[in-house]
């Protein structure tokens, strides 16, 4: 849900609908059978917001091959792109700008000192833990 309403829903829309959206999914969750106790609000909260990270890491490790497809103006940088890559291009156009708002309204600063401190820093990264 967070790469979702991250990265494809106008930032004034998801400000709007974001917590009533999620709301409805944990209550959805609860009534698959999660239990509270196990899953309260509070912590699903904290899990949307600090997945608002992995659409960031996504773009971080996709940079690379793009700078070089830049340097060599080629796929989305094409003097003359494919439909395919102008489509792409277009939608990384409004991805980054989304995602901005969204890790800047939750935020992103904080995000990463907020898991267990018992834990470290990292507490809430798969890969750090």
């Amino acid at each position: 849900m967070s790469f979702f309403l991250g990265t494809n829903v106008e930032p004034a829309v998801r400000r709007a609908h974001e917590e009533e959206l999620l709301r409805t999914y944990h209550a959805e969750l609860l009534a698959a059978g999660v239990a509270a106790a196990a899953y309260p609000w509070e912590q699903c909260w904290a899990d949307y917001r600090m997945q608002l990270w992995w659409p960031l890491f996504q773009v971080l490790t996709m940079a690379q091959g793009w700078a070089k497809q830049q340097k060599q103006r080629v796929g989305m940088w094409a003097e003359q792109p494919s439909a395919a890559d102008a489509k792409m291009r277009e939608m990384y156009a409004k991805y980054h700008p989304r995602l901005v708002a969204a890790l800047t309204d939750h935020k992103w600063n904080e995000l990463l000192v907020e898991g267990d401190a018992a834990c470290g820093v990292c507490s809430c990264c798969s890969f750090c833990a």
